[in-house]
């Protein structure tokens, strides 16, 4: 356990390939941060952002100590999942307006709840 009392680092990668014939339909991943961000981001403690590349980045994933990834891809490998030492959870789809992103929230929460140990009151 760390300070914060979280037992494992969470990844979570998304599909940030392009597609021009339906680029005006994605969603603006801008977040108004600088282009040359460094990923994964530690987005909350032990709780991290990252893409496509850092999903495959095993020296990014140990790095940071990340054992469990949260995959939000159609068709993105789950690359170390043979391996056994990372555990992957994946919502096959894709980052399209017309995407249903909400009810995926109670499995993608539950995921992260149960992987993600929080500090007792």
């Amino acid at each position: 356990y760390g300070a914060t009392g979280y037992r494992h680092p969470l990844a979570l990668a998304a599909d940030s390939s392009t597609d021009s014939s339906d680029a005006d339909d994605r969603c603006d991943s801008s977040l108004g941060f600088e282009d040359d961000r460094e990923f994964p981001v530690e987005i909350l403690p032990y709780l991290f952002l990252g893409n496509a590349a850092n999903s495959e980045d095993r020296q990014a994933l140990a790095k940071h100590s990340i054992q469990y990834v949260l995959n939000v891809t159609p068709d993105l490998p789950n690359v170390f999942e043979d391996q056994g030492s990372i555990k992957y959870m994946q919502i096959p789809i894709t980052d399209h307006w017309s995407q249903n992103l909400a009810s995926h929230f109670p499995k993608a929460i539950e995921f992260i709840d149960s992987n993600v140990m929080r500090k007792p009151f």
